[in-house]
């Protein structure tokens, strides 16, 4: 009978997967910079979508915030992070990721010349 993979199988499968993935991109030389970045990145929201060959399944993004944040963000008048929130078990994020508007915070970050 087979059984399930454990919690330091699936940590270093996602980490070797990890490797082979800035692997692949470094040696892209037909590519810049800012493709192979952006490559490293849509590959792993891929894996995080479920939508990697070679990682068994998809993984969710939850927000773990400080205890704290509510309370010091909330007396300021600013938004908080819910404990708990994920962030993707209703999207595909590989499929967002080049769909991000012009007026995000990241496209007005390089528009400044900042690294956002």
């Amino acid at each position: 009978m087979t059984e399930p993979y454990t919690k330091e199988e699936m940590r270093q499968m996602f980490l070797d997967h990890c490797k082979s993935i800035a692997f692949y991109w470094s040696h892209l030389e037909d590519k810049t910079p800012r493709e192979r970045c952006d490559g490293v990145v849509f590959s792993m929201l891929n894996v995080f979508d479920g939508c990697s060959g070679g990682f068994p399944c998809a993984i969710n993004l939850v927000m773990d915030p400080h205890p704290e944040d509510k309370d010091s963000t909330s007396l300021n008048g600013e938004y908080w992070v819910e404990p708990g929130q994920v962030i993707n078990d209703d999207v595909m994020l590989h499929e967002l990721f080049f769909a991000i508007p012009k007026n995000s915070l990241t496209h007005t970050a390089e528009l400044e010349g900042t690294n956002g």
